[in-house]
This record gives C-alpha cells, structure tokens and sequence, in this order.
C-alpha cells in the first residue's frame, strides 16, 4: 500500500513540474526589501513566456489579501509570446514583515492549471506624531486616554 502511495505522490510532482514549465516566469517570488508606509503602493512586474505548444490564457489571478491588488495579459497568450503579472501592494497601516502570494489561473488548450508567485517585503513604520502619542487634548494639555483608573476607592475613608 505505502509503494502506492508514493508512486503517486512522485506522479503528481512529475505533472506539476511538467505543467509549471509550459508557463515560465522571470522569477516567481520577488522582495520588495523596506518600504515606507507614507510612501504609497508598490509594484513588481512578473514576467513570462509561454513554452507550450498552445495557447495559454490567463482566467484570473488572486491575491491572498486585500492589500494587493494584480492585473494580468487578458489576451490569449501564443506559444513563445510573453505576457506581464502586475502585483500593487498597499503598505499603508500595515507596519512589519509581509509575505503575500497571487494564485495565477490558466488555461492551456481545455486544461486548468494554476502556478502562485510570491512578494515580500518589511514595512517600515510611519514616524508617530505628538497627536499620534497623546490622542486626547483636554484644555492645553494633550494625554493619551480620556480617563484615569484611580483604583479602588470608596467614601470611608
């Protein structure tokens, strides 16, 4: 049972490798190092060619969260054209490391494939402002919550 089982899973790597090199990409996870926070959306093109004998198109490509938005080649694209992935990743309010993934879908001929690219990344925190500090302006003086836990107190004493 357990040669089965292995000379399944060793089919299905040898498929996917198969089918991953009909499409190939530049690179298929790309580091956008430190960014900024204030510093607006970030892009990466990935890059392919379709090494295919048929034509391939691109159904949809979905990224992993909100934060990225992708755009893609809506043409067919012919054996040993190319075509372009665009990945916009939007740092704001997102501070520390980030490692997002866009699900790329295709068809070759009638078959469904699907191949993911990666982009990663360290959001480097907007500097904090006085305002950002102390939130809360009680006459001239700014503090950070608008009450004060005094404990437990009672009129005894």
């Amino acid at each position: 049972m357990r040669v089965y089982t292995l000379i399944t899973w060793f089919m299905i790597g040898v498929s996917s490798i198969c089918m991953a090199q009909e499409l190939q990409f530049d690179v298929t996870t790309y580091d956008f190092g430190e960014v900024n926070e204030e510093g607006g959306a970030v892009t990466h093109t990935f890059s392919f060619v379709n090494k295919g004998d048929e034509p391939i198109q691109i159904s949809s490509v979905q990224a992993s969260c909100g934060c990225t938005t992708p755009q893609w080649t809506k043409e067919a694209i012919q054996p040993g054209d190319s075509g372009l992935i665009t990945a916009e990743y939007n740092p704001l309010n997102r501070p520390g490391k980030f490692d997002k993934s866009l699900a790329v879908h295709y068809k070759l001929g009638s078959k469904p494939s699907t191949t993911t690219l990666y982009i990663e990344g360290l959001v480097k925190p907007k500097p904090k402002t006085i305002e950002d500090e102390l939130p809360t302006l009680v006459g001239n003086l700014r503090v950070k919550y608008r009450s004060l836990n005094m404990g437990k107190m009672t009129n005894k004493e």
